[in-house]
């Protein structure tokens, strides 16, 4: 059987099949959908033949296809059926573990891709952790990926850009202890001397990861209990998986209620650099709760000057009348209410259906129970640790135990499901509801209201997410 390997990058597109020496590729970019990236392909491989296809994709995979979009190029790859659109059997992986796995040779190893971003998988004895995302962790004033991605080698020239490799290098080999450390991407070969325990990953091993999903001894690679943890990292729930638990990082969400919005654009585009996941939008319309506030017109706005998922948290009466209209504008995610809508799967299943993210959202006087029959069919639960329609609250402490109960239903019924959180969470509560199981943080207040700015902000309020973290005895 002939494999057809597709290495997606952020600036090229690489494709070599069984049988062939010599790959061939186009031009990616921040234009690229995966329907043009399905027709180009199609059209530069009409002479070869292929009966399977393995597909490394810059970003995190789960259940063979995206989950969130890619940096660095164009909209619509989350939940794309690349095997509908190609019409053949297809297996997606995250870029760097598709490498890692043509790199492996022996024991605990760490791959980090230098390209366009910092690609990083982990093989634990033949195990493997997908997409650890390791480059959207804090850094000096932004995350890893900033200072030794390709933007942090065009801001700071490469000398500069060198030092920060080692340093980042040094810093993830003492965290994580691998017995090998692999650095590819396409920049590696920029380093006049690699790091000390390092050696370098050729490209073609791409290539090799992905021949190598088909194979039949293929299952030295697979590892069938990796689900998403409730702390954002894809984990190995064998033995020797949970061991990684307490190097997994909390997702920030800053909310733009808070934010000034004389200057919106300028702060988005700040909290961006300082590492937040995503961006929360809240939908008022004055009947649902007491208050008025955005719409898809801002929603718009924002799509043009971030490429971060914007999260649209409808706090409105009747959402279905507006779905269309918020997905169009630009919506990543749409998160609905449980309370007062009586056909709430309906909701999440149109949610669905234009590609989007469908979360579900309970106030604090509502139980966790009503979550059991929706659970299974929702990418994330928003539990409301204040009553919404106001900034400014302070979290209400009884909603600590509720978001533990959320926690072991998503266990049970959908471990790729985010346990979100969202009113008065700052450094000190931070803290209270990652230890009770929330692994994405909504806060507005605490960023955008400090006196100290929002990049000391976000570094202390993700420093106070992350030690709680690491005080988590494994569950």
């Amino acid at each position: 059987m002939n494999v057809l390997v597709i290495d997606i990058g952020g600036t090229h597109v690489k494709v070599l099949t069984t049988g062939h020496d010599q790959r061939r590729e186009f031009f990616s970019g921040p234009t690229l959908t995966p329907k043009r990236m399905v027709s180009k392909v199609r059209k530069l491989v009409t002479d070869w033949k292929y009966d399977l296809i393995s597909i490394g994709y810059p970003g995190p995979v789960l259940r063979n296809r995206p989950i969130a979009e890619p940096w660095n190029l164009g909209k619509g790859w989350i939940g794309f059926n690349f095997e509908a659109a190609f019409k053949h059997p297809v297996k997606v992986v995250n870029d760097a573990v598709m490498q890692a796995m043509g790199s492996y040779k022996h024991g605990k190893m760490l791959f980090l891709g230098l390209g366009t971003g910092l690609g990083s998988a982990m093989v634990l004895d033949d195990h493997l952790v997908e997409s650890m995302e390791l480059g959207h962790l804090p850094y000096k004033k932004a995350t890893f990926e900033d200072y030794v991605g390709i933007r942090g080698l065009e801001n700071y020239g490469k000398n500069r850009w060198r030092g920060y490799v080692v340093d980042v290098v040094e810093r993830l080999i003492s965290a994580l202890e691998p017995d090998d450390v692999v650095l590819g991407g396409g920049n590696v070969h920029k380093l006049k001397k690699l790091p000390p325990g390092c050696r370098v990953g050729d490209n073609t091993n791409a290539f090799r990861g992905g021949f190598r999903l088909w194979e039949g001894d293929s299952r030295r690679f697979h590892a069938p209990h990796i689900t998403p943890s409730r702390q954002g990292v894809n984990v190995d729930h064998s033995r020797e998986g949970r061991s990684m638990l307490n190097q997994t990082v909390v997702k920030l969400v800053p909310s733009i209620l808070s934010a000034d919005f004389a200057r919106l654009g300028e702060q988005v585009a700040e909290v961006e650099r300082c590492g937040a996941a995503r961006i929360h939008v809240d939908v008022m319309d004055g009947h649902f709760v007491p208050n008025i506030s955005l719409g898809a017109v801002v929603v718009k706005a924002l799509r043009k000057v971030t490429r971060l998922p914007l999260d649209v948290h409808l706090m409105i009466t009747n959402p279905d009348l507006y779905l269309d209209e918020f997905c169009e504008a630009g919506a990543d995610s749409l998160l609905v209410h449980w309370e007062g809508n009586p056909n709430l799967h309906r909701t999440v299943q149109l949610i669905k259906a234009h590609g989007k993210r469908a979360g579900v959202v309970i106030n604090p006087a509502t139980t966790a129970a009503v979550l059991e029959e929706i659970l299974p069919d929702t990418d994330q639960v928003l539990v409301m640790t204040v009553n919404p329609g106001f900034a400014h609250q302070r979290l209400l402490r009884s909603t600590i135990a509720k978001i533990r109960r959320v926690y072991q239903m998503i266990e049970q019924l959908n471990p790729a499901c985010d346990l979100e959180v969202d009113g008065g969470i700052d450094q000190e509560t931070a803290p209270l509801v990652v230890a009770a199981g929330a692994n994405v943080l909504v806060a507005g207040t605490a960023i955008f209201g400090n006196s100290q700015g929002v990049a000391a902000a976000m570094k202390r309020l993700q420093n106070a997410a992350n030690n709680a973290v690491n005080q988590i005895k494994v569950r």
